[in-house]
């Protein structure tokens, strides 16, 4: 499957199975803060980035984006 380079879901998606298929966070926020760029009004990535910034410890980061969410 290739991933469409301006869909903002498709991104969200993928940032999911980084953060909670492969463990990889750091992949997984490049692919959310892709997704936010692309339409920043796609709660659930900010939604999903806060869960990823809460997991990682950081904390700040993720009341800032669950505020956006």
């Amino acid at each position: 499957m290739e991933l469409d380079p301006r869909n903002a879901e498709a991104h969200d998606d993928i940032a999911v199975i980084y953060a909670q298929v492969r463990g990889q966070p750091d992949e997984a926020l490049r692919h959310l803060f892709k997704a936010i760029s692309i339409d920043p009004t796609y709660h659930k990535a900010y939604h999903n980035r806060a869960l990823v910034f809460l997991a990682m410890g950081y904390e700040r980061e993720a009341l800032s984006n669950i505020n956006r969410a």
